[in-house]
């Protein structure tokens, strides 16, 4: 449980761990704090007198269940310690238990209500592969879901809370790009993603083609996105979109749409920058881009088991009637 208290300049930010009630299971309480002036900055490195007070009840007065002072140490405001290693936790912690802090400052409020960890439940033979029982005043069955393209993922015993980075180049309509034998890409269509770490970067288009054909002539466009403009760049595969065999008759300006997804390996943080390129490698011309969209979204590697795979569909080809 993560709590944070203002009073009289002093900020004490907390995290607390109740343990068991079993003799062989440490009758302590682990206890983490960060000190900050009035300012909000991190106080000198230094040792701080607190007060730490039990209670069975969340407000009022009354004599304490459990008092015991220490000496904290601070590096950079904060610090570490194990409560009831100078005056032994001897409460039976069969109820709601309110921990009190006070500084030189004064009194911190609200109180903090114990939770449940991990030496606890087990004592109350409650599944010990359940260690968090309270979240932000929720407690028992606790879900985490992430919305607005956060994804949580657990890695270990720590819960990675991450937003997943998407940009969504300009939809490029209208703005016709002649597709020749070199590789080029298409006209404002690239997109730029911030990846925080190693993971993936998955690209994904959907293209608009304007493709003419002459009997007797095989046609095939390539396309592809790259890290580098006007090329498929160094080991970039790409797809071959549309094949038009030699006997088919002769048409002018055919429109076909085509989706393209590629993925790419990110060994570091950084902004990245694709693009979407295509070329003929058979024909005698007239085809051109005639709209795109192209779409980066990076995935960090915490957050797949393995490298994402296509979807396993055929490259989408896509043939004229007679």
């Amino acid at each position: 449980m993560t709590c944070r208290h203002m009073i009289g300049g002093v900020c004490l930010a907390l995290f607390c761990l109740t343990l068991s009630l079993r003799a062989e299971i440490p009758r302590l309480i682990s206890f983490q704090g960060v000190l900050t002036d009035e300012a909000g900055a991190p106080v000198q490195d230094s040792q701080y007198p607190v007060l730490f007070r039990l209670f069975d009840n969340e407000t009022g007065g009354g004599e304490p269940l459990w008092a015991e002072s220490q000496l904290v140490t601070t590096v950079n405001g904060v610090f570490d310690i194990l409560l009831g290693a100078s005056t032994a936790l001897s409460l039976p912690f069969d109820e709601p238990y309110w921990l009190e802090t006070v500084t030189t400052s004064g009194t911190l409020t609200p109180r903090i209500k114990l939770a449940s960890t991990a030496y606890s439940l087990r004592s109350a033979g409650i599944d010990d592969s359940v260690a968090v029982r309270s979240i932000n005043g929720m407690q028992d069955e606790i879900v985490l879901q992430g919305n607005g393209g956060v994804v949580i993922t657990q890695v270990g015993d720590t819960l990675k809370l991450t937003a997943i980075s998407s940009t969504l180049s300009a939809d490029v309509s209208g703005a016709t790009t002649d597709i020749t034998a070199d590789w080029s890409s298409y006209d404002a269509c690239v997109a730029t993603v911030n990846c925080s770490g190693p993971g993936v970067v998955i690209c994904e288009s959907v293209v608009q083609l304007q493709v003419s054909h002459t009997t007797g002539t095989g046609d095939r466009i390539q396309l592809c996105h790259s890290t580098a403009l006007n090329s498929a760049g160094p080991d970039v595969a790409y797809y071959t979109v549309h094949s038009v065999p030699a006997e088919y008759p002769t048409f002018l300006n055919n429109e076909i749409t085509v989706p393209v997804r590629t993925i790419f390996e990110i060994e570091s943080a950084g902004d990245y920058t694709y693009y979407l390129n295509g070329r003929n490698t058979q024909g005698v011309g007239g085809d051109r881009f005639w709209y795109a969209s192209l779409t980066a979204t990076f995935h960090p590697q915490h957050t797949i088991d393995a490298r994402p795979m296509l979807d396993g569909r055929l490259p989408h080809i896509e043939k004229p009637s007679r």
